[in-house]
């Protein structure tokens, strides 16, 4: 199978700003837009592409963070509303009218601006799947001590937590918190082992636009630990009380920070929607988004 690069799409209400974005299988009639983690690309979609084969009535569309081009926002919550407003543009280029939107780690409050910006008219599903959930929930003095880092310590902390990556090396640090997984657990990805490297391979290729990804994954960061000016706890917050729809969240016992007890904490807080959590075995915050057992409940509940 090949491997799909982003396009670019071109603001009309603001010209000179734009977006990049995946779009698989076209025209089908379920469309999933899905929000991945911090720092990753819109090339990633291309881990479901053998899922789009044996699920033909499901078409894929990633949309890459942030809005480039000119006088685009780079602090404060219209960093986010310049997002959604392209986004907005490109489903209305694409005639793409109703829709579900899925987010993991960092995607979250990609998906929760839009959400709130088309309402239940046009998303039918909202999954989050091991989502970004605001630091005072998690109850974690690591990740309290991120929000008041000096700027320098934080960056070189970003950089090397991006410079692992899919290493040995990252995979060890994260088994320190998730455990190794076992044979059936790798059995359980929608993803060959194969192809999961192949499209590593393309997502942190040297040559495609590395400045892009650095950026990206700055303001994800910045952005997660209320570090952008005029953006705090509480604004993030906002945005999960403001979903205008029930939410399906997948979570890990194997998560250390965003696990069931934490979606249970805040899931409290959300009086206005229900959340129906789903703990998914063996899984761990690294290889959740891959799982069978997500992406098969998803599909089940967009098409019913």
């Amino acid at each position: 199978m090949d491997i799909q690069h982003p396009v670019l799409f071109d603001s009309r209400s603001h010209p000179g700003q734009q977006v990049s974005y995946v779009h698989l299988n076209p025209g089908a009639p379920h469309t999933l837009l899905f929000c991945y983690g911090a720092g990753n690309s819109s090339v990633f979609l291309n881990f479901y592409q053998s899922f789009l084969e044996s699920h033909p009535q499901l078409s894929l569309l990633c949309v890459d963070r942030w809005t480039r081009g000119n006088d685009v926002a780079r602090s404060g919550p219209q960093m986010l509303t310049d997002l959604t407003r392209i986004t907005v543009e490109l489903l209305d280029h694409l005639s793409i009218g109703r829709f579900a939107i899925a987010s993991h780690s960092a995607g979250v409050y990609q998906q929760l601006d839009l959400a709130q910006h088309v309402g239940a008219e046009r998303v039918t599903n909202l999954f989050l799947i091991c989502s970004h959930i605001p630091t005072p929930y998690t109850g974690s003095k690591i990740l309290k001590s991120m929000c008041t880092l000096p700027q320098p310590v934080f960056r070189t902390i970003v950089r090397t937590d991006a410079s692992l990556g899919n290493t040995w090396i990252g995979k060890f640090v994260a088994s320190v918190f998730t455990g190794e997984p076992n044979e059936q657990a790798l059995n359980a990805l929608v993803v060959s082992k194969e192809r999961e490297k192949i499209v590593f391979k393309h997502i942190f290729n040297p040559k495609s636009h590395p400045e892009r990804r650095e950026e990206r994954l700055d303001l994800d960061y910045a952005l997660t630990f209320a570090r952008i000016k005029d953006i705090t706890n509480d604004t993030l917050v906002n945005l999960y009380k403001g979903s205008p729809i029930d939410l399906t969240w997948f979570t890990a016992e194997g998560d250390a920070f965003f696990g069931p007890e934490t979606v249970k904490k805040i899931s409290g807080d959300i009086q206005n929607v229900h959340t129906d959590m789903i703990v998914i075995p063996d899984a761990s915050h690294a290889d959740i988004y891959m799982r069978t057992q997500v992406w098969e409940r998803m599909y089940s509940d967009m098409t019913i």
